[in-house]
């Protein structure tokens, strides 16, 4: 019920709606490899390479070209689990936001209009870096804020994405707004369980990596095992766990947050962490209204970009896993709708179902037309494809038999009892024998068809 209240929030299926992903540092990590891979990146028209991210850093920040390439290595270094590196390179990259070239700076590479326009269009991931940056950092902030962020970065790269589908790969894009999602889901649910404490950290797949670095530490260098083995060594794992859960005093002294940024735990974790203060509701829509009115500054988002009430009303099917607004496309090849029934006719020479009238539609007084016209429809379609059948000199005998069941199913469609009134059951098993057509050899096809 609070989901559907949220704005471009996604029901998706699956038990208690909750559906699983990488979570955020995953992502995190993908969008930074996705920054410094060989074939560079786009934003709105521009192409940025890593070379040309790090010059345009270095001649804005003063920071020395080798600090950066330290943070965005070359493709083929193998650095992409290195949350230090992400997260110091996500901070360089926010601090880019809000910043204009302007006659002040006497930096004579500044003042070139493209060096200008670059530096505008790097503006909308300078913003979802500083989103970054706040996930990964905050460890001091609410939940609250929290949710508020998140709500932020989903929006941003929603708008970045429908804006240009080229500034974000789909799977990466999907992964970022499902885990988002996927984190509002588990504070409602936490909520609904009375819960008084969730991590965000703890989420998605971080428990289960952990799972697994225990395994291939019972393992070692037994890397020849069957299922027995394994399963005896995860039902050891899981007993571990449950033992650490009910005693966490039990493991190592927690670490505190250094600059590795990557020693997250519930002891140096201060912000307040207890679901039931979080009006998710207010904050995911402050979220949203803060990327949609940082974004709406630059000028190459107009109010149709940024506006996202006006979007739904216009689109009301657009969703964060559904950008464009396309409508739901229901396929009608396979079901029946419920005013049909399929029932076996014995003197058919091809059997197939005789199909019962739409009660609404024959009360309207339209039927024998709605017959001649689709009767012309099928006739034109089924004469086409068995044109399309008929074999040359050449050709075998199982072409022929094709051609010639093509035509005695165009036969039996058009006599069959109730045909006017079962005009999508009709068009699926068109739609059928067109997808059928370059799926099988001519001697299979009539029997995958007819049958």
């Amino acid at each position: 019920e609070i989901c559907v209240k949220l704005i471009l929030f996604d029901l998706e299926e699956g038990e208690g709606g909750v559906s699983a992903s990488y979570d955020e540092q995953h992502n995190g990590k993908n969008h930074r490899a996705k920054m410094i891979r060989k074939g560079g990146f786009v934003i709105h028209l521009i192409e940025f390479t890593r070379e040309s991210t790090i010059y345009i850093v270095t001649t804005v920040t003063g920071i020395s070209s080798s600090v950066l390439e330290g943070y965005w290595p070359a493709p083929g270094v193998d650095d992409h689990q290195c949350v230090s590196s992400m997260v110091k390179g996500f901070n360089v990259l926010g601090t880019l936001y809000g910043k204009t070239i302007d006659a002040s700076m006497n930096i004579p590479e500044l003042q070139k209009p493209a060096m200008t326009q670059k530096l505008l269009e790097l503006q909308p991931l300078a913003y979802i870096s500083q989103r970054w940056v706040f996930l990964f950092t905050k460890g001091d902030a609410s939940l609250a804020d929290h949710v508020r962020n998140i709500a932020s970065l989903a929006a941003a790269v929603f708008i970045v994405r429908r804006h240009c589908k080229k500034s974000l790969p789909s799977q990466l894009y999907t992964a970022i707004v499902t885990a988002a999602m996927r984190l509002i889901k588990d504070i409602l649910a936490c909520q609904c369980l009375c819960y008084t404490t969730y991590f965000l950290f703890l989420a998605a797949t971080h428990i289960l990596e952990q799972c697994f670095g225990m395994m291939r530490t019972f393992i070692a260098s037994m890397r020849n095992f069957d299922c027995l083995q394994m399963e005896e060594r995860m039902s050891n794992i899981v007993a571990l766990r449950s033992i650490y859960e009910e005693h966490p005093t039990w493991r190592a002294d927690p670490k505190r947050l250094s600059q590795t940024f990557d020693y997250w735990n519930t002891a140096s974790w201060t912000g307040d962490v207890d679901p039931r203060n979080v009006n998710v509701v207010n904050m995911w829509a402050m979220g949203v209204q803060d990327a949609s009115s940082e974004l709406s500054k630059l000028p190459f988002y107009n109010s149709s970009d940024t506006d996202l009430r006006a979007l739904l009303l216009r689109k009301p099917h657009t969703t964060l896993l559904n950008p464009q607004g396309k409508p739901p496309q229901h396929i009608g090849d396979e079901d029946v709708s419920d005013d049909e029934t399929e029932v076996i006719s014995g003197n058919s020479a091809i059997p197939g179902p005789v199909l019962v009238e739409n009660e609404d539609e024959s009360e309207s007084g339209n039927t024998e037309d709605a017959v001649v016209l689709f009767e012309e429809a099928v006739s034109v379609e089924m004469e086409q494809m068995a044109l399309a059948e008929i074999p040359e000199a050449t050709e075998d005998a199982d072409a022929a038999a094709s051609a010639s069941s093509v035509l005695s199913l165009k036969s039996w469609i058009l006599d069959a009892p109730g045909a006017a009134g079962s005009k999508t059951y009709i068009a699926g098993l068109i739609s059928r024998m067109s997808k059928t057509e370059g799926a099988f050899p001519p001697s299979e096809r009539r029997h995958h068809v007819f049958g």
